[in-house]
């Protein structure tokens, strides 16, 4: 799993463990390769689908994923799917199309540069380590944006200063990157 899918599917998987706090709920994912996961969605409150867009293009697993729609529908069951995006494939059937365009209600963006600025800020800050904005633009424009890397930059950046006893520079991002 890549970058922005890891994320996605970690926030997925964090929505999933607070409902199974409260809820009967059931949790699948696709990548795992998991086909059989239809059988039964009437004993839960929430059925959650990790990567469910890798049914695509299988005739008999997206026919399984439309009847698990239908079935969660019927039942009053909360159907929760996530869409890997390194997953470029179509549906094959009409109606599973129109049932998954019809149910889509929360969307979990891509992060933006922004976004990913922020996170380092948040994370070394949480630390107890400041980057000014030069480092930060620094960081942006000379490394991996992929979360996995930034967060191992972090990681780095925390031993190191600790090591050295000195804040973040330029030169030391260098060393790392």
């Amino acid at each position: 799993m890549k970058g922005e899918d890891l994320i996605s599917s970690y926030i997925f998987q964090a929505f999933y463990h607070l409902a199974d706090k409260n809820f009967k709920t059931n949790y699948i994912s696709i990548i795992d390769g998991e086909s059989d996961f239809l059988y039964g969605p009437q004993a839960y409150d929430f059925v959650f689908v990790d990567a469910f867009n890798k049914c695509f293009e299988n005739e008999s697993l997206e026919l399984n994923l439309f009847n698990l729609y239908n079935s969660t529908k019927l039942n009053g069951i909360k159907l929760v799917l996530n869409e890997s995006s390194s997953i470029n494939k179509k549906i094959l059937l009409p109606d599973l199309k129109s049932r998954i365009n019809s149910n889509f209600e929360i969307i979990i963006p891509r992060l933006t540069h922004n976004d990913k600025k922020n996170i380092i800020e948040i994370e070394l800050s949480k630390r107890g380590i400041n980057i000014n904005k030069n480092c930060l633009n620094f960081i942006m424009n000379h490394s991996s944006r992929n979360h996995e890397s930034l967060q191992n930059l972090v990681n780095k950046l925390d031993l190191l200063t600790m090591e050295r006893k000195k804040n973040i520079t330029i030169p030391l991002i260098k060393e790392l990157i």
